[in-house]
């Protein structure tokens, strides 16, 4: 087997979307380096490891995978993975575009937007032991995917389709996650996906109302109302996932970190974070590197 390159793995990639062509890295060697800067991409990505042990990162923490694993990431969700380091890991990876995939078919387009809008589902590391299902369907679209075939494409889409609603369905048996089906919820998806992708730049309710189509009075009740916390909670809630985890996973200044989450001042960051973790940003990173050493 050839080896490749890891330098790919860990940057955003721009790939052609399905059904023209389902992008498949090589077969990819993870290294043991320390967890670098974690990267995303604004499409589904789904991996199997086919050797090796090691972890993954992500925003909820990191969770260890061995062989026969798989994962599933939702787009722009931070993660990045390594191997143990006795033993380099092998991956391989897909991604897809849930528009593309489903543009051809007859699907509920409001009910998958909303899926991936709220993350409605199972993700992150896909351990054989709990969902050996799940595995062997990543497994096989990835599988697939790389065959040259005429009814791959054909082949994908319905594997995918079979991915998705278990993902779904198992996220909602095991974590009781019920899911809001109703007109209101869907007409902030766009607020919540913007929140999203660009927290670390100034975002205005006003911005946020508009592009639900909302006056920002009318906006500021139907989100708190359908999310339980207001635009600016969910706003300051998403950036604070992000702030720890960098305080947790990189030599970054604490200056350096705030800019990155979008807090316009060091003072208003350290407040913060203070309110929400019992502890100032220096202190937690003490704490964890106290922690890491013990």
């Amino acid at each position: 087997m050839k080896e490749v390159s890891t330098n790919s793995f860990y940057q955003e990639t721009i790939f052609n979307v399905f059904p023209y062509e389902l992008p498949a890295f090589p077969f990819v060697h993870l290294t043991n380096a320390p967890f670098r800067q974690m990267h995303y991409h604004s499409v589904f990505e789904i991996g199997y490891c086919y050797h090796g042990e090691g972890e993954c990162a992500c925003l909820d923490g990191v969770v260890p995978f061995k062989e026969g694993d798989a994962e599933f990431f939702f787009p722009y969700q931070p993660h990045i993975s390594r191997s143990k380091k006795s033993d380099r890991s092998i991956w391989n990876f897909s991604y897809f575009d849930i528009s593309e995939v489903f543009s051809e078919s007859i699907f509920n387009k409001e009910f998958w937007e909303r899926f991936v809008a709220l993350e409605n589902g199972l993700y992150g590391i896909i351990q054989r032991e709990k969902y050996p299902h799940i595995c062997d369907c990543i497994e096989r679209i990835i599988t697939i995917s790389r065959e040259d075939k005429e009814n791959k494409l054909i082949k994908c889409r319905m594997l995918i389709g079979e991915l998705l609603v278990d993902i779904m369905e198992t996220r909602a048996e095991n974590h009781e996650i019920k899911q809001k089906s109703n007109e209101r919820i869907n007409k902030l998806i766009p607020a919540i996906t913007y929140i999203k992708q660009r927290y670390n730049e100034q975002i205005t309710i006003t911005k946020l109302a508009k592009l639900c189509y909302m006056s920002v009075s009318s906006f500021r009740e139907k989100f708190s109302y359908e999310t339980g916390v207001s635009p600016q909670e969910y706003l300051l809630a998403t950036r604070m996932r992000y702030a720890k985890y960098y305080l947790e996973n990189s030599n970054e200044t604490i200056s350096k970190i705030c800019q990155r989450c979008g807090f316009s001042d060091t003072a208003n960051f350290y407040k913060q974070f203070l309110k929400k973790y019992g502890m100032s940003p220096t202190a937690y990173r003490k704490k964890i590197n106290k922690d890491k050493t013990v």
